[in-house]
């Protein structure tokens, strides 16, 4: 089936799952998760085969609903656990200011980019502060191969290191985010930011793999990631 990225249809072509808008950064894609690659491809997910035949209207309006709730049901549970520990006890007290978020700055609305907020939480132990935000982020797949990487397809990540480093488990991101910051990226695991690439730009990142197939497997999903920096006293 032909599928062109600069006039997609409002519904995937195969499981019928709502679209949501494209901007100068991110292609189009879907809510079952399928949409096309950064190199122009259209990629299938698990997800979108098993909902292959449609969701109704109706389904589809509660499947999104349930996407951008989640992680925010999520952030207060993990909250009221917090608060619950620090009233049993006091000695918890510095773990439980990890889990505080900070008042200071705007909650980002949910836009076309799928970003739903910002949040920083700090943990004061210790000489240096832990700064932990969590951020909204379309994460894709590479692999290190020339139809993935074209003419810088050496082996060698853009800050010097094999793509071996940390066991082969790290991630390209845009040049806001310093070399060597851990993200916790769901599904995939802590790792280090080692690469860029050209179209991983804002609020995208690109997860690698050893292999071209499981680069194509894991498609194109919209995660909570959280970014982990140190800021001095």
């Amino acid at each position: 089936m032909f599928l062109d990225e600069q006039n997609p249809p409002d519904l995937c072509p195969y499981c019928r799952s709502l679209r949501f808008g494209a901007d100068a950064v991110n292609p189009p894609w879907y809510l079952c998760g399928s949409g096309w690659n950064y190199d122009g491809r259209f990629v299938r997910t698990p997800t979108c085969r098993e909902r292959e035949g449609g969701l109704s209207p109706s389904r589809a309006s509660r499947t999104a609903a349930a996407v951008i709730l989640l992680p925010l049901l999520t952030m207060y549970a993990l909250r009221q656990v917090c608060s619950a520990g620090a009233s049993q006890d006091r000695r918890a007290e510095a773990v439980v200011s990890a889990c505080s978020p900070i008042t200071e700055g705007p909650i980002l609305p949910q836009g076309t980019d799928g970003a739903t907020s910002e949040r920083d939480y700090h943990d004061t132990v210790g000489p240096a502060r832990l700064a932990f935000t969590v951020r909204r982020m379309r994460v894709t797949a590479y692999c290190p191969c020339a139809k993935c990487c074209g003419a810088w397809s050496d082996g060698i990540t853009a800050s010097g290191e094999p793509v071996t480093a940390n066991g082969g488990r790290f991630c390209a991101a845009d040049k806001s985010i310093p070399f060597g910051t851990m993200l916790d990226i769901p599904g995939y695991g802590t790792v280090p930011v080692l690469d860029r690439g050209g179209a991983i730009k804002g609020d995208r990142i690109d997860v690698f793999f050893p292999s071209h197939q499981e680069a194509l497997a894991w498609g194109v999903r919209w995660l909570d990631v959280g970014i982990r920096t140190e800021q001095g006293e």
